[in-house]
């Protein structure tokens, strides 16, 4: 048997150690938890703008909204004020206001950057905001049933503005809840009519009754 050369076989011995060495170091270095790779990581990340509060709700006199993930406090803005909380709710009646616009942002940090403000709604103190949420979600619901359309957040405001001046006039929710009955009545006997005179006169019919504000109350259906 051929005797294997001392010097060769340590030299052999020392290639395969440095190149394991060099490969468990080069590893080592593209391991995702290292430190360096994470801090690289959050350097080149995108900033994420978190999302606007919404289901905005006034009931006796407290505003509350959803949640938003990963938001660090809210900004209640009252008219041209701004009020820091890490709740999901405000009591508007602790304010002087007794009437104000009033919206809600989302905080961000590190690398979480503030929401834009909610939508928009309208505090006037000692009213039932209850009611005019209620006129509020029959128009929605109606604009649901008949048509398949995203409402985006400037629509929704409109439908709540136009709600709460119902409201104000000395409209209910069962008031209005017969408006649109009255409205869908209309709609299906119209669809089915043939004579302009007829369709005409039962438009005048509708409209002289005691409500001047059936007008507003089309936005529920473009008949």
């Amino acid at each position: 048997m051929k005797k294997i050369n001392k010097k060769l076989l340590v030299s052999i011995i020392a290639i395969i150690f440095v190149i394991s060495l060099t490969i468990l170091l080069f590893k080592l270095a593209q391991r995702p938890d290292n430190v360096d790779s994470k801090i690289d990581k959050i350097e080149k990340t995108e900033p994420i703008v978190l999302e606007s509060p919404r289901e905005l709700v006034i009931t006796n006199g407290v505003l509350t909204w959803s949640k938003v993930t990963n938001a660090l406090e809210y900004v209640v803005c009252i008219n041209d004020l701004e009020y820091t909380t890490s709740d999901n709710f405000y009591n508007l009646d602790s304010t002087l206001f007794e009437n104000a616009d009033v919206s809600v942002y989302a905080k961000g940090y590190g690398n979480y950057l503030s929401s834009i403000k909610s939508i928009k709604r309208h505090y006037i103190r000692n009213i039932d905001n209850s009611e005019i949420s209620k006129i509020e979600q029959l128009f929605v619901n109606n604009l649901n049933n008949h048509f398949s359309i995203h409402l985006n957040d400037d629509f929704k405001e409109l439908i709540y503005e136009i709600a709460l001046e119902l409201y104000l006039e000395g409209l209910d929710s069962q008031m209005i809840e017969n408006i649109i009955n009255d409205l869908n009545d209309l709609g299906n006997s119209l669809s089915e009519e043939i004579n302009i005179d007829v369709q005409i006169k039962k438009i005048e019919k509708i409209f002289s009754l005691d409500v001047n504000n059936y007008a507003k109350a089309l936005l529920i259906k473009d008949y």
